[in-house]
């Protein structure tokens, strides 16, 4: 999803990009009473060209990474608590109940951690672009 912003601060790595919140209602119009009115979403950019502190740019938010990283968080630990109680009601037949509960915990418990241990060694590829300067 392409967003226009403005550039307000520089680092030594990024820079600090401004992007007005899109706060709109069925109709169409702006919502004074919600909680984003007027305020301004910033964004850290690590891959930019030559931009200056208030420069208009335009960005590029990837969705779809976003998307499958808050599955792969979420999700994923989710999944395996539901395989952790199914195989723990067919390895504990009678404690079907408790058995199966503590299974499934560590099940998810152990997927966290694996998840963990691979983001720390996978390095973050830049997911947010600024791909022109206006």
């Amino acid at each position: 999803m392409l967003k226009i912003g403005r550039v307000i601060e520089k680092r030594t790595a990024s820079v600090i990009v401004s992007v007005p919140e899109e706060n709109q209602t069925a109709k169409g119009e702006g919502c004074p009473h919600c909680s984003l009115h007027g305020e301004n979403k910033e964004y850290e950019v690590f891959d930019y060209p030559a931009v200056e502190i208030g420069d208009t740019v335009e960005i590029d938010l990837q969705e779809g990474q976003m998307a499958r990283d808050a599955f792969l968080v979420y999700g994923t630990p989710f999944l395996s608590f539901l395989i952790g109680i199914f195989v723990g009601f067919l390895l504990l037949p009678e404690y079907k109940d408790i058995g199966s509960f503590a299974i499934g915990i560590l099940f998810a418990f152990a997927t966290f951690f694996l998840l963990r241990a691979f983001q720390k060694k996978k390095p973050k590829p830049a997911r947010i672009q600024i791909t022109k300067v206006l």
